[in-house]
């Protein structure tokens, strides 16, 4: 339920405040997205200064869900796995700010300049918790490790890629331009669709079997980094199992 609550929350976050059907702005993105930050990470004022953020983060619903979320993790997990949410959120954020400016600029970004904003703007914090959801806690200093950092990018950076390629028919139907792997890689080698779908999909099957290999090096190191791997491989399995209409009906058919 806990991580339930905090995908709802960024996803309100994502709708209201980058999405312009609901009222998102790409040139107050930043603004909004800084305050949504504080509805997880604190501001720590004067009393009186301190109020009138309560009072703020209290005028919007999507700041609620969050700051409600926060508190149903920070109940369940160490404060180091708390920080560590907070941290991923940011880079989130940070994401959503690339593709903000990229969009005020009506300017397509390099294949390689958009995967690394899929980097941030990405399911990194949903796999992230894997550990404070299942009851155990990967320290610091073993999440800290350059290559357990580098499965966490591998794994996150692959889930999204899989929404890029199912998703994408769906937002060829909406009025919107949306930047997606398949939409810059066309632009970029002046192919038609359809061909650049089939690259993306290499990219992310790339992807994958970087990370399968990452993570079983990783398993043989630590017992708990063995199951914190486990838990990012089923996040994986479990993000192309909805995307694909097995579980849910978001995407009912074939990308």
């Amino acid at each position: 339920m806990a991580a339930a609550r905090l995908l709802v929350g960024e996803n309100a976050v994502d709708d209201y405040f980058c999405e312009a059907e609901y009222g998102g702005r790409a040139d107050r993105r930043g603004a909004a997205l800084a305050v949504a930050q504080s509805a997880i990470d604190p501001a720590h004022n004067t009393p009186r200064y301190e109020a009138d953020w309560r009072s703020g983060l209290a005028s919007h619903p999507a700041l609620r869900s969050m700051r409600s979320a926060m508190d149903h993790l920070r109940a369940l997990a160490t404060p180091a796995q708390a920080h560590r949410y907070r941290h991923d959120i940011a880079s989130l954020y940070l994401g959503y700010d690339a593709e903000g400016d990229c969009i005020t600029q009506h300017r397509t970004p390099a294949v390689w300049e958009y995967l690394v904003q899929r980097q941030f703007n990405n399911f990194r914090p949903c796999l992230t918790i894997t550990d404070a959801v299942g009851g155990y806690e990967l320290p610091a200093h073993l999440f800290a490790e350059p290559a357990v950092q580098r499965a966490v990018a591998l794994s996150s950076n692959a889930a999204t890629i899989c929404n890029d390629l199912y998703s994408l028919r769906k937002e060829q139907q909406s009025e919107r331009l949306h930047y997606s792997l398949p939409t810059v890689i066309a632009a970029e080698e002046d192919c038609s669709i359809e061909d650049a779908f089939q690259r993306a999909i290499e990219v992310h099957n790339d992807l994958v079997h970087l990370f399968e290999e990452q993570a079983a090096a990783l398993s043989a190191t630590h017992p708990r980094v063995a199951r914190f791997m486990t838990g990012l491989s089923n996040w994986v399995g479990g993000n192309h199992e909805w995307h694909a209409g097995n579980v849910g009906a978001r995407y009912p058919t074939s990308p």
